[in-house]
């Protein structure tokens, strides 16, 4: 780990404010829980999303403001990222600004890092394909450029490997500036039992094969083609699996009609597929290990936790055949087409088929598992070995300058 910037008056400027939901969220709380350890020199203001659990998070050297961002509009937004972080920037002198919520702000007065982490802009076919009227694509395409531009201005930090390779072909970035950063578990609690509401849930329905979707409802995850395979599944094999996904009608504008078809399914005592609804983050390991085998058709992800916490279960993975899930899957899954619900119940069948199948990815899951050994503290002390570094090329002359990033 690089030692920590020397100068007890050095300021980094934290953008948090748009991470109010999903992985970003967690990752930004997480960060901010543990970062007054793993750096306890460095000064930080944090703006963070009021109403989010970020109100809580004060220590010596970390100054959180909260900041109405559900509230705003796109042009506040707008705003926001390139007036109102600019100005505090150069108000309170910083060393360099960490921009997490996937866009950069202009005119800044220091160097910037950003943290990357919304897969639509690097899949653009698959992106637009979800957009279905021409605003939609419009605000697409003008965030898109605004993404590009700023992350050539930038330091930038993905996820994954596919992520970074991505981020270089289709914005024209250096890759000496396009650093992996990978996630760590959600919730650190493997051990935890899984309460009597979700256990009287899986026992009311009597198919013994249960498959975990855990997502929240967003039109990248696809959760709509469920249906289509659950329905497949159950003339395959008749009374064999059930499909639990996990998500709330309030989610998106599609999702209550999604969450209708589903109560609505035929069989009221043993349906093929229930939504169980929103699922804690630290009882998520224990659902999976109540359930025969994870699966997640997603057509786009930066990462995605769910991998992980299949995985730390040790139940076999069924997932798209797209280049995120290889990477952080690998011999764990099962790969389909995720726009063919057929491919999806064929691959469900083969490891309801093969034992010794799913013994093998059961296995390798474990075991990927146990290799990546992340923390939320490594993934701290990560970020705050990039901030150094971005910090320093402030002071620093540029011949005189690192081309890459530090190693622990």
């Amino acid at each position: 780990m690089e030692q920590p910037l020397s100068q007890t008056n050095t300021v980094i400027l934290l953008n948090a404010a748009a991470l109010h939901f999903g992985g970003g969220h967690t990752l930004a709380l997480r960060f901010l829980e543990l970062l007054p350890r793993v750096d306890p020199v460095t000064r930080y203001v944090a703006l963070v999303c009021e109403g989010c659990g970020f109100e809580a998070l004060k220590a010596d050297n970390l100054s959180p403001i909260l900041v109405p961002w559900r509230r705003f509009s796109r042009m506040r937004q707008f705003l926001f990222y390139n007036l109102t972080v600019p100005a505090l920037a150069r108000r309170l002198k910083a060393s360099a600004v960490f921009s997490m919520g996937n866009f950069a702000s202009f005119a800044l007065p220091c160097p910037q890092a950003v943290i990357f982490h919304n897969p639509h802009f690097i899949y653009p076919e698959t992106a637009l394909s979800l957009l279905h009227s021409p605003p939609q694509r419009i605000l697409y395409q003008w965030q898109r450029g605004l993404l590009r531009a700023g992350l050539r201005r930038s330091i930038v930090a993905a996820q994954t490997h596919s992520a970074r390779r991505r981020l270089i072909d289709q914005f024209a970035l250096e890759p000496r500036n396009v650093h992996v950063i990978p996630n760590a578990l959600a919730h650190a609690s493997q051990k935890m039992a899984l309460d009597a509401h979700l256990l009287s849930r899986l026992a009311a329905n009597p198919r013994p094969m249960k498959l975990l979707c855990l997502a929240r409802y967003y039109p990248h995850k696809n959760l709509d083609l469920l249906l289509s395979v659950a329905h497949l599944l159950d003339r395959m094999a008749p009374g064999v699996f059930c499909i639990l996904t996990t998500f709330s009608p309030a989610d998106h504008p599609r999702a209550e009609s999604l969450a209708e078809a589903i109560a609505a399914c035929p069989g009221a005592s043993s349906p093929p597929i229930v939504n169980l609804g929103p699922v804690p983050a630290a009882q998520t390991v224990a659902l999976f290990r109540h359930c025969w085998a994870c699966l997640f058709p997603t057509l786009l992800e930066s990462f995605s936790g769910t991998y992980l916490e299949a995985m730390a279960a040790g139940r076999p993975i069924l997932t798209s055949d797209r280049d995120f899930a290889r990477e952080v899957c690998g011999e764990a899954a099962l790969y389909f087409d995720p726009t063919n619900a057929q491919d999806v119940a064929n691959a469900v069948l083969r490891l309801y088929r093969d034992p010794g199948l799913w013994d093998r990815l059961s296995t390798a899951a474990l075991q990927r598992r146990r290799s990546y050994v992340r923390t939320w503290e490594d993934v701290t002390h990560d970020i705050v070995r990039l901030l150094h570094f971005v910090a320093r090329t402030a002071t620093t002359p540029t011949s005189q300058r690192e081309q890459r990033l530090p190693t622990r």
